[in-house]
């Protein structure tokens, strides 16, 4: 007997749907069903016109109603994040979460997709969610209206994981976001909508494409008609290897040039040394670059600081691979009178602030106590070490705020109850179990000495992994 036209079109929604899901879990396309042997001769009919999907509701379909060849492959498959279920710590009030926060917890989705809860998701910031198993309930809500105002475009567009969700709605694609998406297919999608739209450049955003890491990217800008939108500002910020290879090209082709050319050159035609100076992939040219500044006259260097055109030693002190020019730098600085250090403008000195967040430069630090700027030290999850000394013989150098949101600092601060700032540590991807005492006291309401700066933030509670165990 024939299928109803009801039930064709449910069977085509369920089918479409097991597609895109089994391509999120499994980053590869589902083989089409091979049609069952026919009994009986039957003359050919024109193919079905596709399906459009549009507000009617449909029936819901979850990873239960998936065809048994895809429930088959995904077994086979083992993925460890679909076996481990996370549970909320029972200590947890759920009258208490903020579920548009909980919505961006990557260890929530387990109980987000419990049925009772789905009703509380915020999809808008379930699109943000780093933990790519969310998209099959993004994928879901699609499905069940795909004009809905709660699915986040503009992130989806710019995740790499969701690139099959994209990819099957092109018309919902924001192209900004598209153009700074890594995945290599996303440039494809961009090559199809200018040849579908015969509309030239009218989609495509370049200085998102100049910061694109993708190898696609990187040769889509290189390629001869597209030349002119480099944005060398903007491109020395690309830590790809191959943008690193073509800045290493300009750099040499930018030294040869003579000044009257090079006065010629504006901001974008340029490199920008700001922006290499905290390229952790440029490190070659900045050895290079501080060796030629060094070779400069007085002159001829005040002429490319007037241009900006200096090794920024600010920006180096964010730089993870810079220490050894950083470690010279800081010598240099030392041998220098108070009178000659302070003529220094912020961008030709170290940067203690930027350097203390550094996780590369603890023993730097150390060797240079007096560029360290405890705020943000403090946050350093590497200098858990010094930052114990510290406490024994100058206590009152630790900053508790930010050591309250340290993540490696949970030994120090289990010894510190007292300290810590629990507006902070509501947020502390490693807190844990001991969040749970001051969740009780405040929920005795026990806390007259306790000002509202100093308690619980559910926001940051909600979005926090730790509040989940398996």
């Amino acid at each position: 007997m024939p299928l109803s036209k009801q039930t064709r079109r449910e069977e085509h929604y369920k089918n479409e749907k097991a597609d895109i899901i089994y391509r999120i879990i499994t980053n590869k396309k589902r083989s089409p069903k091979k049609p069952s042997p026919s009994k009986s001769p039957r003359t050919p009919s024109k193919s079905p016109k596709p399906y459009h999907h549009s507000n009617t509701s449909l029936p819901p379909v979850s990873l239960r109603d998936l065809p048994d060849d895809v429930l088959k492959k995904i077994t086979l498959i083992n993925y460890k994040s679909l076996l481990t279920t996370y549970k909320l710590r029972d200590w947890i009030p759920q009258s208490k979460i903020v579920w548009s926060s909980l919505s961006l917890n990557p260890n929530a989705i387990d109980f987000l997709s419990m049925p009772v809860n789905k009703k509380h998701i915020n999809y808008h910031q379930l699109c943000k969610n780093t933990n790519s198993r969310a998209l099959i309930l993004v994928a879901e809500e699609i499905m069940r209206n795909l004009n809905s105002p709660d699915i986040n475009w503009n992130e989806l567009s710019r995740n790499p994981d969701a690139i099959d969700i994209i990819d099957t709605y092109r018309h919902k694609i924001k192209w900004r976001d598209l153009c700074g998406n890594t995945h290599p297919r996303a440039i494809q999608i961009l090559k199809e909508n200018q040849l579908a739209k015969a509309n030239g450049d009218d989609d495509i955003y370049w200085d998102e494409i100049n910061m694109n890491t993708s190898t696609e990217a990187i040769n889509f800008l290189h390629s001869p008609e597209n030349r002119r939108h480099i944005d060398w500002k903007i491109f020395s910020t690309n830590t790809s290897p191959l943008a690193i290879e073509m800045l290493i090209n300009k750099e040499s082709e930018e030294y040869k040039l003579n000044d009257v050319r090079f006065n010629r050159l504006n901001d974008r035609q340029r490199i920008s040394w700001e922006n290499l100076s905290g390229n952790p992939k440029a490190i070659s040219l900045l050895e290079k670059k501080w060796k030629d500044e060094k070779s400069l006259k007085l002159n001829e260097y005040k002429k490319l600081k007037s241009k900006k055109y200096i090794i920024n030693w600010s920006e180096m002190s964010k730089n993870p691979r810079a220490i050894h020019l950083l470690r010279k730098k800081i010598a240099e600085e030392g041998k220098m009178t108070a009178e000659e250090y302070d003529k220094l403008e912020d961008a030709e000195k170290v940067c203690g602030y930027y350097l203390s967040a550094n996780e590369n430069a603890i023993k730097l630090l150390e060797e240079n106590p007096t560029k360290i700027v405890w705020f943000n030290f403090s946050k350093n999850p590497k200098a858990i070490r010094v930052i114990e000394k510290e406490l024994r013989v100058r206590p009152e150098n630790v900053e508790w705020s930010s050591l309250s949101g340290n993540h490696a600092a949970i030994r120090i601060l289990e010894n510190n109850i007292d300290k810590i700032v629990w507006s902070v540590f509501s947020s502390n991807s490693n807190a844990g179990e001991l969040l749970k005492t001051q969740v009780e006291i405040e929920a005795k309401k026990l806390y007259k000495n306790t000002s509202t700066y100093n308690m619980l933030n559910w926001f940051g509670i909600s979005k926090n992994p730790s509040i989940f165990t398996y």
